[in-house]
Order: structure tokens, then sequence, then C-alpha cells
């Protein structure tokens, strides 16, 4: 078993994090000593209403929150019941066993760890004396528990989780919540798209999937998803973590009803991306699709390519990390999807699509190559823009305005001060 302590003066702050972490179903809410009412039945004004009464004893302290971490080894797995003893017995070890305190328990790592906060003033009004509770006392208390309790102690075990080839913890799924939290955290912050395709094309470049299950499947039926973390080739390298035990914001529920709010910035950045893949199908004539990709990667716009269950059909995602936007070939245009591309650019490399994707490509790829060659015919001027001069962008890309942050000066904002005038 493993502890730590930290000291507040937040109050409110404190019990709202972990009310907060209630709410999203990453926690619950264990036991609580010294209140009048049971655990199950008390409110957010009760639980602030106790610490408060006993603050308000010793006004003139004001550090008067301390919270105990308590993480246990994960052979352990200690019952509810056993964590309220748990936490009742420490806090009498380390001599806070007569103060009003809560135990919450905490889902958000691999882990399990409780939380428990009290007060440091005493029912008298003085306050505990916290230079007691010095770091071997402290260790003490924690193998006075462990031997209670028939804990792992964490002298017995060493933490040293084995590392894979590109460095992530195997055995922590604890790092794993992290590395996912924090890219749907990145995506949902700095990003735009408008459907699924395109939040999953966006996340799988920070190593991430989005997982709905087959059409057939239950999850899919009822709207669920799941998360996990994939490698370079998109092999999943751990068990698939449910959206609600991640973040609140990224169900699907929740992720559809921002598609409206994001799709007017997509509508602002579409044209740049065309007049992109425009040049760079000029410039790679003839090329491979892979090498034209690889070029369109250097200037910041990535292809994502996805099989949709329904009659196996591949959907073709434009990543523009230049604008953080994200855009389905169907949302650019007939001339921007995966069958019109392999027409325009007459090359392609079993790298970049598999053999069953070349079959499904060669249908139409001769009618789409002459319709495209006869549009191309009314715009020569168009077409001519990339070839003369080696000009690497349209005049819409020279004449859009480029995102940037300008703040007012600080001496224009800060209002200025009144001099005195001195007396004479």
């Amino acid at each position: 078993m493993i502890g730590r302590i930290s000291k507040t003066r937040h109050l409110k702050k404190t019990v709202l994090y972990h009310e907060k972490k209630v709410e999203a179903k990453t926690a619950v809410l264990v036991d609580a000593g010294f209140y009048l009412v049971d655990p199950v039945r008390l409110s957010l004004q009760q639980k602030l209403a106790r610490f408060t009464d006993r603050n308000l004893l010793n006004e003139r302290s004001k550090v008067n929150m301390i919270t105990f971490s308590l993480s246990f080894n994960p052979a352990d797995r200690p019952s509810d019941l056993q964590l309220g003893r748990i936490a009742s017995l420490f806090l009498k070890e380390v001599g806070l066993d007569k103060q009003p305190y809560l135990v919450y328990e905490h889902f958000d790592t691999a882990q399990q760890h409780i939380h428990i906060i009290s007060t440091m003033i005493r029912a008298d009004g003085i306050r505990f004396d916290d230079k007691k509770l010095s770091i071997g006392h402290f260790v003490k208390s924690l193998r006075t528990i462990e031997a209670a309790f028939n804990l792992t102690s964490s002298h017995a075990y060493a933490v040293k989780p084995e590392m894979n080839s590109a460095g992530a913890n195997l055995d922590q799924g604890g790092f794993r919540i992290r590395q996912i939290k924090a890219a749907i955290n990145e995506v949902l912050q700095h990003y735009s798209f408008s459907s699924f395709s395109e939040y999953n094309a966006i996340l799988k470049q920070f190593n991430v999937a989005a997982l709905r299950g087959s059409e057939g499947s239950r999850l899919f039926k009822l709207g669920g998803l799941l998360y996990n973390t994939v490698d370079k080739r998109g092999k999943r390298s751990c068990r698939a973590i449910k959206a609600s035990n991640v973040d609140a914001r990224a169900t699907l529920k929740a992720l559809k009803a921002e598609y409206f709010f994001l799709r007017p910035a997509q509508l602002k950045n579409m044209s740049r991306l065309k007049n992109t893949v425009d040049l760079a199908l000029i410039e790679n004539r003839g090329a491979a699709l892979d090498t034209t990709a690889e070029k369109l990667a250097l200037q910041g716009v990535k292809m994502h390519v996805s099989r949709q269950d329904k009659d196996d059909e591949l959907v073709l995602t434009y990543l523009d990390n230049r604008s953080k936007c994200a855009f389905d070939s169907e949302m650019l245009g007939e001339n921007y999807s995966l069958k019109a591309l392999f027409a325009r650019s007459k090359g392609y490399d079993q790298k970049v699509l598999t053999a069953a994707t070349a079959r499904n490509l060669a249908g139409d790829s001769a009618d789409l190559a002459a319709e495209w060659q006869s549009r191309a015919k009314d715009f020569p001027s168009y077409l001519e823009v990339g070839l003369k001069g080696g000009v690497n962008m349209m005049l819409e890309d020279l004449l859009a305005a480029s995102a940037g942050y300008d703040p007012v000066p600080y001496a224009l904002r800060k209002p200025a001060k009144k001099r005195k005038q001195r007396r004479l």
C-alpha cells in the first residue's frame, strides 16, 4: 500500500473535485464519518456544512483541510466495507480518529485507490499539530494497516513496469487511460469535425481509436462507444475502455451534439484544402497515389482510409492539421473520393492500399479519368497555375486571413492608476 498527504485551504474546491468525479461515474462515496446522516443520503450542502462548522471554531488557521490518498496493490482488491474500515483505522493511527471525514474511491486509474478528506480543526477549536505527522509516523501507520487487513506491502513489489518498443507501459492501465484522455481533450479543444469517421481519423494520429462495433452488435444499437490505443499499424494495444469512463464529452451522444457547431469552421477552410489537393495532383502528375499522399503530408494534410462495415465500403478522410479540420471525401465532392484520386493520379501502390481496394477502384477508374480530363479542358488557367513559375499556393491561400492571436498590449488593457496629490 502506498500513501500520500496533501493539505489545502480550499474546502469547497476539494469536495467539489470528488463530487464531479462521482457525477462522471469515475468515483463513488464509500464512507463518511461523524455525520448524522447515512453516507448514501448525504447532500453536497451537508458535506460542506459539517467541515465549515468545524473550521469556524478556529478562524486564525487558514490551511485546515487535509487529504490522504491510499493506493493498493492490484492483487489485494479490498471491498467497499473494508475500504471504510481501512480509512477509519488509518485516521486513528495518524491521530485524526475523532474528526469528520469523507472517503471516496476513484476508478480513473487501473490501480485501486481511495481519498480520505478530513479537517485539522478539532472539536475544541485547536488545530491538529501536523508536525507530529512525520514521514516515519506516516509509514508506520501504513504498515499497521497492511498487517491488520493482510494487504501487500509496498516493499513487497517494485514499481518497474515493462516497456514495449514504443516506450509505453504495458502493465499499467492508468497510462493508457491518461493517453486516451489527453488525445480526446486535444481533439475536442482544437479540432473541427462533423462525422464519426472524421473524429476517428483525428484520434488515430494520436494513436487512439474510437470503436462503435459492427452494425448488428449490441454496442452499435445502444449508441455506445469504446476507446482503445493503437500502434502505427492500427493494431489495438490494450483492452477497450468505455467512453463514459474516460470523458463525459467523449460519448457518441455528446459528439453528435457538437457536429452542428463545428461545421462552420470546416466550411471556412474547405476551399483551401481543395486547392492544396488539386495542386499536389498537378505537381505529381503521373505519380503513384502514395507519392501524392507523402507530398500532402509534408504540407500538413494527411489522408486516412477507413473501412465501413456496410458493403465493405472504403471512406477517405482528409486531415488538415493547418486549419485543425477533418473532411470526409463526400463533403469535398466526388472529385476528391478515393476512386477519383486513383483516376487522377494514374498510379497505385500496394504499400498504401490493399489488393481488395485495388479491385474496388478498378471499376469506374477509366470513366472518372475521362470525366476529369473533359472538365479540365474548361479550366486551362486553373491547371496551369501549378505549372508556371513553380507556384506552391493558390490565390485564395495567399489572400486567406492567417489564424493568429494578437492580444491588446498590457499597457492599454490595464486602467491607469490615479496619482495621489501631495499635500502642500
